[in-house]
């Protein structure tokens, strides 16, 4: 492993020192990371280097490996690029939220009917087996959802690099997005209480007969 340091250092002309250690190896990556990039490329069959550059294919770059390579170079994505981060990764959530919520509603109201009055279920374990119902038909529906958001022109993440999507300023907008956009789609899946009659609640003709 040390000979072939030694070896790819002299290719690339990175320089000709001893090669003792694998920190010796990382020193040199730091040092010029494109040409630890070309270097690692160089080693690779073609068939190996066509999977690499598709592991590592960073849009609107010719040279994608060393793109992958130079982290620390990478310039923080601007302001309207994490905004287009969040939206895109907030908007298929709100289509989960909401499908989540609405069917585990409706399908807990049926069961509490039916099956709860059978076998005296309480209103908690009918709003579980909702749930459970709700959790299959997300798995369902999950993949639809997604590929139709991404066909909306405006929900498609930006052409970032590797380094610039593992920023943690990209992470944070990707997760918040996610965050805020199931938090609205939970609350648009309440609207089967707006008819849903609730027993608790006294009606008009409930309080003209009492009086």
């Amino acid at each position: 492993m040390t000979g072939r340091v030694c070896r790819l250092r002299e290719l690339s002309g990175i320089g000709k020192r001893a090669c003792s250690s694998g920190a010796d190896l990382k020193a040199t990556v730091l040092a010029d990371p494109a040409a630890a990039g070309r270097l690692v490329r160089a080693q690779l069959s073609p068939e190996q280097r066509a999977k690499f550059q598709q592991a590592f294919a960073v849009p609107g770059s010719s040279d994608s490996l060393d793109g992958a390579v130079s982290e620390q170079n990478a310039a923080a994505p601007r302001a309207a690029a994490l905004l287009t981060v969040a939206i895109a990764s907030g908007i298929p959530f709100i289509g989960f939220g909401f499908l989540d919520n609405f069917i585990m509603i409706l399908a807990g109201e049926q069961i509490e009917a039916s099956v709860g009055v059978r076998f005296a279920l309480s209103t908690m374990a009918a709003a579980g087996l909702g749930n459970i119902v709700s959790d299959i038909a997300g798995l369902g529906f999950a993949d639809i959802i997604e590929a139709k958001a991404r066909k909306l022109s405006w929900c498609r993440e930006p052409p970032l690099s590797i380094a610039q999507r593992a920023m943690y300023t990209t992470r944070a907008c990707k997760v918040g997005g996610a965050v805020v956009g199931i938090t609205v789609g939970g609350l648009l899946g309440l609207m089967p209480l707006l008819w849903i009659p609730n027993p608790d609640m006294p009606t008009p003709n409930a309080h003209a007969a009492e009086e």
